[in-house]
């Protein structure tokens, strides 16, 4: 059994001293960069399923086109720099019909010891995205961000954090381990939730609905933001009421939208403005 001991623990040293051992590698960072371009013409829906790396979506200036940017990093040995980066992570485009698909697959890398900082391949994403297509995103690990649409969404990463900007559609987002975020002038519905981590909104004087919040370990607050019809537990873990004044005076569809918030392990926060404050 020392013996064992000892045997292997020559074989590692002599792999740290002679870097020829597979066991230990060195990896060296390799980037491609793309595009594409692809005509809005018929199209209805957006759908992006990454792996690893971030996930941004903007408007678009050009009404006729869905603008794809993409940068693909992957760490390699020495001897594979000359290879394509197709090897290590493949992307596939679909745009058949009325919806636009775009998929990364990652090649799945034997467990070894590496030199250094231990990194990931990456595919991170810039979207440039019409208006009246509907919108949505996969991720795996990484962050999402998308801003300045009109369009429903529905939104999902395991671990990284959703942040929503000026976002009129229905929403529907959805993490496991990171926060949720938003600043939003209007609304026609939210739904959020993550189980670990924390949901933060600010709203304008515009947004209307009605909102629910759940949290099951945290706390739920709301400040400068005026509520009617209040419903809120003993225990501060649930919050019920209809934002944007009193909802008998609802004209329109305000009073059909729905503001659903729920965090398992982290708190909910609502701020707003040109309103009375409420704190629970």
């Amino acid at each position: 059994m020392q013996k064992s001991i000892i045997y292997i623990a020559l074989l590692i040293i002599s792999c740290t001293v002679f870097s020829s051992c597979s066991m230990f590698s060195k990896r060296y960072e390799k980037v491609e960069k793309g595009e594409y371009k692809i005509s809005a013409n018929g199209k209805k829906r957006f759908s992006l399923n990454n792996v690893n790396g971030k996930i941004k979506v903007v408007k678009g200036s050009d009404s006729t086109a869905i603008i794809v940017k993409f940068e693909k990093t992957v760490y390699v040995k020495k001897r594979e720099l000359n290879n394509s980066i197709d090897d290590q992570i493949t992307m596939t485009l679909d745009t058949m019909g009325t919806d636009v698909k775009i998929e990364s697959e990652f090649e799945r890398r034997r467990s070894e010891i590496q030199f250094g900082e231990n990194r990931d391949n990456s595919v991170d994403y810039e979207v440039y995205l019409p208006e009246n297509i509907e919108l949505s995103l996969d991720n795996t690990n990484g962050t999402i961000d998308v801003s300045n649409l009109g369009n429903n969404a529905k939104i999902s990463t395991i671990n990284g954090t959703i942040k929503i900007t000026r976002m009129t559609g229905k929403l529907d987002l959805e993490t496991t381990n990171g926060t949720i975020k938003g600043t939003l002038d209007s609304t026609k519905g939210i739904i959020a939730a993550t189980v670990n981590g924390n949901i933060n909104f600010t709203f304008g004087p515009k947004v209307r609905g009605k909102v629910n919040a759940e949290v099951v370990h945290g706390t739920i607050k709301t400040k400068n933001l005026k509520f009617s019809d209040l419903k809120d537990s003993r225990d501060k873990d649930e919050f019920e009421g209809f934002l944007g004044g009193d909802i008998e005076g609802v004209l329109g569809s305000s009073s059909d939208v729905k503001i659903k918030l729920e965090t398992t392990n982290g708190s909910i926060k609502l701020t707003g403005s040109d309103s009375d404050s409420l704190e629970i």
